[in-house]
């Protein structure tokens, strides 16, 4: 599942990041229906996390929730693998669309920021 920049932003803006990530566990795992599920939690409070999740549900499941679960569970660490090589194709496709070699992305990254403060007005009306 990929979600879109306008989503995102709009769920930074209203500072309700880790809930489009709840929202969007939920719909993933009401679509496989498997009977447990580890979560590498956004949250401190992992139980929060569960009872959020387990309160949206339409389906009964065994929620694992950790901070950091893909040091513990092998198959959170091989979901962040496939998740981390999707968004590198989703940049590129980008990179291609505005002809603009932008880095990683990721605010922090000094070639991202230069990038941006070099051709906003082009990037802008590209979306």
């Amino acid at each position: 599942m990929i979600i879109g920049p306008k989503t995102i932003d709009y769920y930074v803006y209203k500072n309700r990041l880790n809930y489009l990530e709840f929202e969007n566990m939920i719909k993933i795992i009401e679509e496989i229906k498997p009977d447990k599920v580890i979560v590498d939690s956004p949250m401190v409070n992992t139980k929060k996390v569960i009872e959020y999740i387990k309160n949206n549900l339409k389906i009964n499941v065994e929620i694992i929730a950790e901070n950091k679960a893909d040091k513990n569970y092998p198959i959170v660490s091989a979901a962040s693998i496939i998740a981390k090589v999707i968004r590198v194709k989703e940049i590129d496709k980008i990179k291609e669309k505005i002809h603009i070699d932008f880095g990683t992305g990721y605010p922090a990254d000094e070639r991202t920021i230069k990038a941006i403060k070099e051709n906003y007005e082009d990037i802008k009306r590209l979306y």
